[in-house]
């Protein structure tokens, strides 16, 4: 396959076709909820408690113990904490006090791969 060919295939998605790498600032497939529920990431008691003291409980789904989700387009749920669309140029609004799940989150592992699958339906070939 062709660099060309790579950049045409995945133009967005945080994918550099030179290097083979991933960029999450670019992808945000990790925060795409697989499922249409008003929650995604769980917390524990500690962590919600850290974001109610801190005032980020509009983030957290008070019935569920976790964070909460926000319509990304007609089709798709992400986390409410994501700035950005999956695919485009997204953060994270509370990263700096984010979940030990999303913390713990490699880019490039099994986990991310999958996620990058069910959010972009292929994922480009990685060191």
């Amino acid at each position: 396959m062709t660099t060309a060919s790579l950049f045409a295939r995945w133009p967005l998605y945080g994918y550099d076709p030179i290097a083979r790498t991933l960029d999450c600032q670019l992808c945000g497939a990790c925060c795409a909820a697989p499922w249409d529920k008003p929650y995604y990431v769980g917390l524990t008691a500690a962590e919600e408690r850290g974001f109610q003291r801190r005032g980020l409980g509009s983030y957290v789904s008070a019935d569920a113990h976790s964070l909460r989700t926000k319509r990304a387009s007609a089709s798709a749920l992400v986390c409410a904490c994501l700035k950005g669309n999956p695919g485009g140029k997204v953060g994270c609004m509370v990263y700096s006090v984010r979940p030990r799940a999303c913390r713990i989150f490699e880019p490039g592992s099994e986990d991310c791969l999958e996620a990058r699958r069910e959010t972009f339906g292929e994922v480009p070939p990685c060191r």
